[in-house]
């Protein structure tokens, strides 16, 4: 209720998640929540670390400090990626947003290391910690507010789909958990004599180091290209495909440029005696209309296919059966007969993206011999789509 609530106040329009403006908006308001809170958890613990001579304390504060750097390099990572499309970057900057998210991961992982260090050396020369409720109460709160910060972060993030918040989020999770663990070493050090507090300060080190590698990993993902979401597939496959005229859809390829911009391109078929200007003028108007419901660049190419030859049915439904007895993730289109080939059969063939070489030469050997067998023809010529799209 009270992130909603702070949302709401603070973003205008805040349920017009496509809008650049709006997406920017979350994110500032992300990056200021995060510095406020941040600073303050920071300049806290360290004064009660060098208080009570914890070096878990210390740490934890530490990491907070990074968590302020953190959230300066998404604020800067949301403004670059907002920069329009120029002439060296026609498709404009938001893969910035993942740089930052890489940048925050990379500021986690250098600070963990320094402190396992420092943990090392404490376990290795341990002091004595002076214990104090009061610490206890702050850190309760600063759980409290990591808490907060996680669901601002969380809800922020799911809403515009951006990475970086999402690693925001995931780092606030990871400093609830450290936090915790630097609470139960400073209960421990009142009821025992074992020097628990570099040990804890260890365990919160590597915490800190296994969030950042997982943040790095997930910042790396979209910048090496990672597969569509897979409700986006479905809703554009259904939308082309209810258009009169439009009889099916492959080759479904879509490519993610940063802060919700998508650029899409898909075959549509349709009848090969239908009148072209008709035909142009569905796919155009496909385009246009679908584009701006999901809020994509779509471009789609026009496939004209043979549906009402009987020969063409046949050898269709006969290959569609082969296929589906080798492996019902199969799939064929683009199937037609080009008479000026002396009746050469041409069609792709979808294959799961794992499939060898091996296997693809395989079937195809399979799929050809068998329509030989059954249905003399001559020559076959197979293109092999690798379907990247899970559905």
């Amino acid at each position: 209720m009270i992130i909603e609530f702070i949302i709401k106040k603070f973003i205008k329009n805040h349920e017009d998640v496509n809008n650049r403006k709006v997406i920017k908006s979350y994110g500032y308001l992300c990056g200021i929540a995060g510095i406020i809170s941040n600073t303050i958890l920071s300049l806290i613990k360290i004064a009660i670390g060098l208080y009570i001579n914890s070096i878990a304390v210390i740490a934890d504060a530490v990491n907070n400090i990074s968590d302020i750097g953190s959230s300066v390099v998404a604020i800067v990572g949301f403004a670059v990626s907002d920069k329009p499309a120029d002439e060296k970057h026609p498709f404009g900057h938001a893969r910035a947003e993942y740089l930052s998210a890489l940048i925050i991961a990379v500021m986690v992982v250098f600070v963990g290391f320094k402190f396992l260090s420092t943990s090392v050396n404490r376990i290795r020369y341990p002091e004595k910690i002076n214990f104090s409720y009061i610490t206890l109460i702050i850190l309760f709160l600063s759980i409290g507010i990591k808490i907060w910060q996680a669901r601002l972060y969380s809800t922020s993030g799911e809403k515009i789909k951006s990475s970086s918040l999402k690693a925001a989020a995931a780092d606030s999770k990871s400093d609830i958990l450290t936090t915790s663990v630097v609470v139960l070493s400073l209960l421990s050090s009142k009821l025992i004599s074992f020097p628990i507090d570099g040990y804890v300060g260890l365990i919160v080190s590597l915490f800190i180091i296994y969030n950042g590698w997982k943040i790095v990993t997930d910042a790396i993902d979209p910048l090496i290209g990672t597969a569509p979401d897979k409700e986006l597939v479905e809703n554009i496959i259904e939308k082309v495909e209810s258009f009169e005229g439009i009889r099916g859809s492959h080759d479904l390829v879509v490519h993610c440029y940063g802060g919700g911009r998508n650029i899409a391109t898909i075959h549509a078929e349709v009848s090969d005696k239908m009148n072209i200007v008709d035909a142009h003028e569905i796919i155009d108007r496909a385009e246009r209309e679908i584009s701006q419901a999901l809020c994509i660049d779509l471009i789609i190419h026009m496939d004209p296919i043979n549906y009402d030859d009987i020969k063409v049915k046949k050898l269709y439904h006969g290959t569609k059966h082969i296929i589906s007895e080798m492996d019902k993730e199969l799939d064929i289109h683009d199937f037609r007969i080009v008479p000026d080939k002396n009746g050469v059969i041409i069609f792709d063939l979808v294959v799961p993206s794992l499939y060898s070489e091996k296997q693809i030469a395989d079937t195809k050997k399979h799929i050809t011999d068998k329509l030989r067998l059954n249905f003399d023809v001559s020559d076959i010529i197979i293109t092999i789509d690798k379907n990247n799209i899970n559905i």
